[in-house]
């Protein structure tokens, strides 16, 4: 099974339309971090990079950025004061 999913295969997913969520949290350092799944029922997944798992950014504005150069159009915001997942 995976625990992680590198960028290339997340973009090539994006432009497939096979990823069904995206999760945004942060990390204990205060980076935020993103996850994907592909269906409800899957377990969530951390974005790689090759230097680093789980890829980190600095600012949600980044993710979002991110987000967009590999093709997501739509995205929503839920605001939580859940536990963090990692």
């Amino acid at each position: 099974m995976r625990e992680a999913i590198d960028e290339n295969a997340l973009k090539a997913l994006i432009a497939r339309r096979g990823v069904s969520d995206f999760l945004i949290t942060q990390d204990d350092a205060g980076n935020f971090v993103l996850s994907v799944r592909y269906t409800g029922a899957t377990p969530w997944l951390p974005v790689r990079s090759r230097e680093k798992s789980p890829r980190t950014w600095a600012s949600a504005q980044t993710v979002s950025r991110y987000l967009w150069r590999l093709g997501a159009r739509a995205y929503s915001v839920e605001l939580s004061s859940e536990p963090k997942l990692l």
